[in-house]
């Protein structure tokens, strides 16, 4: 078993624990890899203990030989008892329900950042390795596990898919190992929730389906970032410059929804652009800017924050736009709309 087919193993218990118990999905898994060594342990292997937790467990226990640090942090090896289960799947579920009862990890419990969440479980001498919380982030961060944590159904329709292959599974979860809640016909239409989580859409609740492009055509919803009201007569053009053609002319007092702004343009929908000078225009922002990038480089716009999710469009270089938030090292440019957060690429300057 490869790291991938032991994380996809383990990943529908961890994101069903996170649901039901507000236990980070990524600290799960990390702590799982970080204590099993990918589940080839002699605690793994011999008594289906991921976790390293002590005492009797459903199938028992198991005395091992491990190591411990003492108070300077120097390791040491002893003998322990340990949990034994019948399987992974009953050891992730005792791991969730061993940090929800104790009283030490309440602090662990809701908690929304992985670094802070890794820190916290440090903190309740999860273990006596000063290491822990360093190696459970390098974790999350290289296998991109975080990704994990934004599995919660969302409300926000962010677009519809239609079903281009004969027939496609619908399943429970954002994964392959997820069973099957039946099949989507050819040509039928489906509101997607939320971003995507790993190739996957959900269509509401806990229905999901793939995000391959050779089974769906997905259409993006554009997400409003504000509002105009025009201060004089103006020009709507077909893109962000006066070199692009008009359109119409807006007139005075009018108002506007705006789904975008770049290099002094705001963006009324589709290929729709005005100039966003404020001697024409009056804006009312929805959503409050964080600060704006000047990109270095060519660079792709993604559905999603992360590579796994699908290019909309390419921004290119000395282009200015707004960021509305940051997530991963990802910059939100508002709705579905995300870019590499990496200062190689863009320049970022806060508000």
């Amino acid at each position: 078993m490869d790291t991938q087919q032991f994380i996809d193993k383990i990943a529908p218990y961890a994101v069903t624990g996170m649901r039901s118990m507000r236990i980070l999905a990524s600290l799960t898994i990390a702590q799982a890899v970080l204590e099993s060594g990918w589940g080839k342990s002699e605690l793994a292997t011999k008594g289906n203990n991921l976790f390293g937790i002590k005492g009797t467990g459903p199938a028992g226990s198991i005395s091992l030989e491990t190591t411990e640090h003492d108070a300077n942090g120097n390791p040491y090896r002893t003998i322990a008892v340990f949990r034994k289960y019948h399987s992974w799947e009953e050891s992730l579920e005792d791991h969730t329900k061993f940090l929800v009862q104790s009283q030490r990890y309440q602090n662990v419990i809701g908690e929304t950042d992985y670094k802070r969440a890794c820190q916290k479980i440090q903190d309740a001498g999860y273990t006596s390795d000063p290491s822990y919380r360093d190696l459970l982030i390098q974790l999350i961060e290289r296998y991109r596990l975080y990704e994990y944590d934004s599995q919660q159904p969302s409300s926000t329709v962010t677009g519809i898919v239609t079903v281009i292959t004969e027939a496609l599974n619908l399943r429970k979860g954002p994964g392959m190992s997820y069973p099957v809640l039946r099949q989507l016909p050819k040509g039928s239409q489906w509101k997607v929730y939320g971003s995507e989580v790993n190739g996957w859409y959900n269509l509401g609740g806990d229905q999901w389906c793939s995000a391959n492009p050779a089974y769906v055509s997905f259409t993006p919803f554009p997400q409003i970032i504000g509002e105009i009201k025009l201060l004089v007569n103006l020009n709507v053009r077909s893109g962000p410059s006066m070199q692009h053609s008009i359109i119409r002319v807006m007139h005075k007092n009018e108002t506007y929804k705006v789904y975008g702004e770049t290099n002094g343009w705001y963006n009324l929908g589709g290929n729709q652009w005005c100039s966003a000078n404020p001697a024409y225009v009056s804006f009312t922002p929805s959503l409050q800017a964080i600060g704006e990038i000047k990109l270095l480089v060519d660079l792709n716009v993604r559905s999603g924050p992360s590579m796994q999710h699908s290019i909309i469009r390419v921004m290119h270089k000395n282009e200015i736009y707004k960021v509305y938030g940051e997530t991963n090292g990802w910059y939100n440019l508002g709705g579905n709309q995300w870019c590499f957060a990496n200062p190689a690429y863009a320049a970022f300057k806060s508000y």
